[in-house]
This record gives structure tokens, C-alpha cells and sequence, in this order.
């Protein structure tokens, strides 16, 4: 293996990326969006380097196997963001199931009539 910066920096994202997809099952959003975020930085140090043409093609099937795992990932996110818009809706029927049986007014006072 080359020794180069950009060599480092595929290498830990595969490292990142072996590691989000082997727990997929078992990933909360919140460490899915944690990853997201530190593949990003990593992604924009990769986009400062400066790669040569020849270089680039050592890369390419390394970068294209870890967009296939992306997809991974990418799903497991469309999963949640369904859930979440499934729970939305659900919470919505559930209140307007609720207000149908609420009135809509405020009792200012009742009266009762006595028996004499």
C-alpha cells in the first residue's frame, strides 16, 4: 500500500464505515448522524489534497466499494425518516380523533333547577 495522505484518509473511512455497517442493525439516528459528520470532515480533507491522475486510479475501487456501503447506511436513514414520518402521522389521526370529541367551547356557568 502507498504511504500518502490520501491513502490514510480512505483507510479511515473504510475503518468508519466497516465499522457503522457491521452494527446497522443495532445503529440509533443519533450515531448514524454522528458518522455522517465525521465522514464529512474526513471527505473535505480528501477534497483539499491534491491527487494525480495515476493516484486516482489506485483509489477508485477502494472509493467505489465504500459507496456501495454507503447505500448501507443511506437506507438505514430512509428506515428512521419513514419511522419518524409514520409517528407523526399517527400522533396527527390521534389528535384529531381527540378534538373531534372536545367541544369547542368554554362553559361560562351552569344553572340547576330545584325542586321545591
Amino acid at each position: 500500500m502507498l504511504a500518502l495522505p490520501m491513502d490514510s484518509l480512505i483507510r479511515m473511512l473504510e475503518e468508519m464505515t466497516a465499522h457503522v455497517v457491521q452494527h446497522i442493525d443495532v445503529a440509533t439516528e443519533e450515531q448514524l448522524l454522528e458518522f455522517v459528520d465525521q465522514r464529512q470532515l474526513v471527505i473535505d480533507q480528501m477534497a483539499r489534497s491534491t491527487v494525480s491522475p495515476v493516484e486516482r486510479a489506485l483509489f477508485k475501487d477502494r472509493v467505489n466499494a465504500l459507496l456501495e456501503l454507503d447505500k448501507l447506511v443511506v437506507a438505514k436513514l430512509e428506515q428512521f425518516r419513514k419511522d419518524a414520518g409514520d409517528a407523526i402521522t399517527k400522533l396527527e389521526t390521534a389528535n384529531r380523533q381527540k378534538s373531534a370529541y372536545q367541544t369547542d367551547y368554554i362553559y361560562d356557568g351552569l344553572y340547576f333547577d330545584k325542586k321545591k
